[in-house]
């Protein structure tokens, strides 16, 4: 299943929509999970064959427990922003690859080591898990965007991931961290591609590194919510 987070932007999410039909080279279940009461993007869900379902979470941490709440016996789950715009087929393998079966793999990650906000997210990984900050082990999750097989996704559940949410843009920050941990202490943990110092900055639509699962996408960067 491709869990699309989304938010009043129709525009936004047929451009999401259209390129993974197009670049996919399998016929994915994507739900679209709209973090709104709003219907407004609901006819191009319907368009491309996605489903639509709204939910009170908020964020893509909030559309990936909704959605695995209520799917959760997938094989696997992609959790993508629909601010992505694929580019190029093999996206499937660039990603599923590294897990083995059995981790997270982030589309892109920093190391928290590297972090350029120290400690971001690192109280409240205390208070919700009781648990030491892996700063020197684990990895941040860039757009809090990854993948995961079921089996990891239901080591995530034990571990207490529905606990985790983001109530707003700020609370994002830290839950791209959150996940890195998390993923660390629960099934382990993979990436496409690794962020340096200078690989923060993108350009107007794409990531400035060329390399993993950044070759296969455009990131629109937006401003909302």
């Amino acid at each position: 299943m491709i869990i699309v987070c989304t938010h009043e932007s129709p525009d936004i999410l047929e451009q999401c929509l259209s390129s993974v039909r197009k670049y996919s080279t399998e016929n994915h279940k994507i739900l679209c999970v709209e973090t709104s009461p709003s219907q407004v993007s609901k006819p191009i869900a319907d368009k491309y064959d996605a489903l639509f379902e709204n939910t009170d979470l908020k964020y893509e941490i909030g559309a990936f427990n909704y959605a695995t709440n209520a799917y959760p016996d997938e094989d696997e789950y992609f959790m993508f922003q629909d601010s992505i715009e694929i580019v190029a087929e093999d996206w499937e393998h660039i990603l599923r690859g590294p897990s083995e079966g059995k981790k997270m793999v982030a589309q892109s990650a920093y190391r928290l080591m590297d972090d350029p906000c120290p400690g971001c997210g690192e109280d409240v990984f205390y208070d919700l898990f009781g648990k030491s900050w892996p700063l020197h082990q684990a990895y941040g999750i860039n757009n809090n965007s990854f993948y995961v097989p079921n089996v990891a996704m239901r080591k995530l559940k034990e571990f207490g991931i529905d606990k985790l949410k983001a109530e707003c843009k700020n609370d994002t920050y830290g839950t791209e961290r959150i996940l890195g941990a998390m993923a660390y202490y629960a099934c382990g943990f993979d990436h496409s591609a690794t962020l340096l110092g200078e690989d923060w900055v993108w350009d107007a639509t794409q990531y400035r590194r060329n390399t993993g699962f950044t070759k296969y996408i455009y990131k629109h960067t937006l401003s909302r919510q």
